[in-house]
C-alpha cells in the first residue's frame, strides 16, 4: 500500500498500527483456505435450483486466509440490513455488526472458527487485514484498469487516492484499526 499510495501521516499512522495489529499471524498456524477475495454482491446470486452461487473469481486464492471471505460476506449483510444505499451510514452498519457488544455476528464467527479451529487470538488480525488487503486490491485494480501481479510498483494517479480517501472501505479499515480494541468475539 505505502508503495502505490502517497501516504500521509495519518495513513503512516494507521499503517503502523494495522502492522501491529497484524503482527501475531506471522507466529500463528493457520489453515489456509480457498478464499474468493470479493464475497459480496453482486458476486452472489440465487440459482434457479435454490442454492447459492458465486462469480467473479479474479481475485481468488486457492492457498488464502481464513476468515477474510466471511468478514466481508457479513459486512454486506449488515449493509443490507441498515438499508445503507439509502442512509450511506456505511460505519454505523459495521459497527453494530462487529465491534458493538450485541453485536449479531458473532454466533456465525464463532460457528466458523469452532469448525476451522482457528484460534481466536488471529480474529482481529485477520479482520484488520482485510480491510487493508480489500483496499490495496481496489488500488491496484483502479490504477491498472485490470487486476494484475506485477513486479514494477508504481504509485497511483492523484484522482485515485482522493477517490480511494472518500471510499467506504478506507473507512472501514480505518475504523477497524482505530477500534480494534472494541472487537467483541
Amino acid at each position: 500500500f505505502s508503495k502505490r499510495f502517497p501516504v500521509s501521516a495519518k495513513e503512516r499512522q494507521l499503517l503502523a498500527r494495522t502492522q501491529a495489529l497484524v503482527a501475531p499471524l506471522q507466529s500463528m498456524q493457520l489453515p489456509l483456505v480457498f478464499e474468493h477475495g470479493d464475497l459480496s454482491y453482486p458476486n452472489l446470486l440465487l440459482l434457479p435450483t435454490g442454492e447459492p452461487g458465486v462469480l467473479d473469481w479474479e481475485l481468488a486464492d486457492p492457498d488464502g486466509l481464513p476468515a477474510c471471505d466471511l468478514f466481508l460476506f457479513l459486512t454486506y449483510v449488515a449493509f443490507a440490513l441498515h438499508d445503507v444505499q439509502a442512509s450511506g451510514a456505511y460505519s454505523t452498519a459495521f459497527q453494530s455488526a462487529f465491534f458493538a457488544q450485541t453485536a449479531w455476528t458473532k454466533a456465525y464467527i464463532r460457528q466458523y472458527t469452532q469448525q476451522l479451529q482457528l484460534p481466536e487470538a488471529a480474529l482481529t488480525p485477520l479482520f484488520v487485514l482485510t480491510w487493508l488487503r480489500y483496499i490495496v486490491s481496489q488500488l491496484v485494480r483502479l490504477d491498472d484498469g485490470e487486476y494484475r501481479a506485477t513486479t514494477e510498483i508504481t504509485e497511483c494517479k492523484p484522482e485515485t487516492a482522493q477517490w480511494m480517501r472518500q471510499n467506504r472501505y478506507y473507512a472501514l479499515w480505518d475504523y477497524a484499526v482505530t477500534h480494534a480494541e472494541q472487537l467483541a468475539w
